[in-house]
């Protein structure tokens, strides 16, 4: 059994990230003066402070039953009042001690810092690595592409998703859980590409280089590590990397996009052509590419650009019913009533989800096809 944390509010979102770039490169720098000579000293992201230990003893005992322990925990975690009040507040990722200190972090902050929580309350907890990329953004001139991670925490009756999103963003195609050496290189990646982003190039190959290290098969560290080197003027060395992770997974986009963008600034466009086709027949041919596109459309206002992206998307998925849903959404904004009223029926047909079933209900009762009604929360 899996289900999601009600408690959790329903207004944080996730941010963990991997990078993409596209930019001319940075003047050449000697990336490996003064680098690495801290790499065996950096500070575990799961370790817990004396503060911490104390604060979530005094609020949770350990001979209680596991769901117990799993709600107080939550309630210490969000509750403002008599609680730390975690809120979602930066898209840095944080150590869980830096996340406890300051209430708030991204997706990764919280994860790592309710892990940190609940083995130390002896709680059967896993980390979860979402397959898929859940949005993009852009800092400057460095583009982002953002994965997601929760946890799951096994009770006698099943397991509990302790996820960070909201329901409705919840269907993910591929999850899996992961070991603590490949959460660990997840924080690092990440801490390498914000500190690239922030411009100190040595912390970001120090950190990105630590991930390996932790995980030699994490590609995400790989590839960010790969865009340093590209804008350090170490083509070759940023080249082997792309290719690496291009040879073990050949439709990695991200690695394919930043191949390309490496042989178009060295002349190589021949070479680029390549990458750039593969990349775009990939993003072609995947039905939540479009998906996102439409839901990027609709957040945007342009609902009739949105409803084409989702008609792509289910003529390459067409069982899928949170296409349909945001089908008729962009339907209903584009005053089709009926059809957006059978798109509805389409998707309430596809799913056994007991939550996804009532907010279809609940919509399709509405003649305006209204979203979800609010869902209480004690964050």
């Amino acid at each position: 059994m899996r289900r999601s944390a009600g408690s959790l509010p329903a207004r944080i979102l996730a941010t963990a990230v991997l990078l993409g770039i596209f930019q001319p490169s940075l003047a050449a720098l000697d990336l490996d003066a003064g680098a690495g000579s801290s790499i065996a000293t950096l500070a575990d992201p799961l370790e817990l402070t004396p503060e911490m230990k104390a604060f979530v003893d005094s609020r949770v005992r350990r001979d209680q039953p596991r769901q117990v322990r799993l709600l107080a925990l939550q309630d210490a975690i969000f509750n403002s009042k008599h609680g730390l009040g975690v809120e979602y507040g930066s898209s840095v990722t944080h150590s869980a001690a830096a996340t406890f200190d300051g209430a708030s972090g991204n997706c990764l902050s919280f994860t790592l810092l309710f892990v940190a929580l609940a083995r130390h309350l002896d709680l059967d907890v896993y980390f979860v690595e979402v397959d898929e990329v859940t949005g993009w953004s852009q800092r400057g001139n460095l583009g982002f592409s953002h994965w997601h991670m929760y946890a799951e925490v096994e009770l006698d009756n099943g397991v509990v998703a302790v996820d960070f999103l909201p329901w409705a963003d919840r269907r993910y195609r591929s999850r899996r859980r992961i070991s603590e050496p490949r959460a660990r290189a997840h924080y690092f990646s990440n801490v390498g590409a914000e500190a690239l982003s922030a411009g100190d190039p040595r912390a970001a190959i120090e950190h990105l280089r630590h991930a390996i290290e932790l995980d030699p098969e994490f590609r995400p560290a790989k590839v960010n590590l790969a865009v340093v080197y590209r804008r350090a003027g170490r083509v070759e060395e940023a080249e082997a990397l792309l290719l690496d992770v291009l040879a073990v997974e050949p439709d990695n986009t991200v690695a394919a996009a930043n191949l390309a963008s490496l042989y178009i600034l060295e002349g190589r466009r021949d070479e680029a052509q390549q990458w750039l086709s593969r990349r775009d027949a990939f993003l072609r041919a995947n039905p939540f590419y479009h998906f996102r596109l439409g839901m990027h459309a609709l957040q945007s206002g342009q609902p009739a650009e949105a409803r084409e992206h989702f008609k792509r998307a289910i003529g390459r998925h067409p069982d899928e019913a949170v296409f349909f849903e945001q089908l008729a959404t962009a339907q209903f904004q584009l005053g089709s009533t009926r059809k957006a009223r059978a798109s509805l029926k389409r998707a309430l047909r596809m799913t056994d989800d007991p939550e996804q079933r009532r907010l279809i209900e609940h919509r399709l009762a509405d003649p305006e096809g209204a979203g979800p009604p609010p869902t209480e929360s004690s964050g």
